[in-house]
């Protein structure tokens, strides 16, 4: 059994615009590429080959969008794009060893709200129990504020703020979590005064070389079968 591994680059775009070119860190065919954008304005168009997997908005505050695409390992950069002029940050995943099939081997779950605590949410994979990968973003609006607590269990944290002023500024986080079973819960992240929010969590299947239990109902490679039953033959015949 085998999670898949993730790796993040983050990009901001501190002067208001409607376009933002990502650039990509250098990834590999059949690497799943995922795209969070945190715009204050606005809403993020998916990329030229990109799928929209998850989106939530509170509007004037914080509008937060995850985009997918399966690498074919030539990607050097992707540009979202937006109706509104707008501040961005852009945070960039690399996923690998994942299942392979942006339809079925991704689920997410999302919530918005205001506050200085986001509330607590769960994941749930369609596929269930397994090596599953869980990946917890959110992106606020209106002032820049500072992240002070992030979900229970949660690894690998980092945040970003835009800091272009009262009122015109957005601030992102995101960690990660391996489970083994088919929902994950996050707790949920503090922020240091009142924002609106929205939060997005993705659970993630591992590959083929992960996962799947082994047991007397799993059936062995004919192969296997072939090279005990020769194995068993030439004993007898040496006996």
């Amino acid at each position: 059994m085998a999670f898949a591994t993730a790796s993040r680059t983050s990009q901001l775009f501190t002067t208001a615009a409607t376009s933002y070119t990502v650039t990509l860190p250098a990834v590999n065919s059949g690497d799943l590429i995922l795209l969070f954008a945190n715009v204050r304005l606005g809403a993020a168009v998916a990329p030229s080959g990109y799928t929209q997997i998850a989106t939530v908005r509170v509007i004037g505050y914080t509008s937060n969008t995850i985009f997918a695409k399966l690498a074919d390992g030539t990607e050097t950069n992707a540009v979202i794009t937006n109706a509104s002029s707008s501040v961005c940050i852009a945070i960039t995943y690399i996923v690998s060893g994942w299942g392979g099939t942006i339809a079925t081997d991704i689920d997410s779950v999302a919530a918005d709200g205001n506050g200085s605590a986001s509330a607590s949410m769960s994941v749930t994979s369609g596929w269930g129990a397994d090596d599953n990968l869980v990946l917890s973003f959110i992106g606020a609006g209106d002032d820049s504020q500072t992240f002070t607590e992030f979900p229970s269990g949660f690894s690998n944290t980092f945040q970003a703020q835009t800091d272009t002023g009262q009122n015109a500024s957005v601030e992102v986080a995101s960690c990660e979590n391996e489970v083994t079973t088919d929902t994950a819960t996050i707790s949920g992240y503090t922020i240091e005064s009142f924002e609106s929010y929205g939060q997005i969590a993705l659970i993630i299947k591992p590959g083929s070389s992960g996962g799947g239990a082994t047991g007397p109902n799993t059936p062995i490679n004919p192969s296997v079968t072939n090279l005990l039953a020769t194995s068993a033959r030439l004993n007898w015949e040496q006996g």
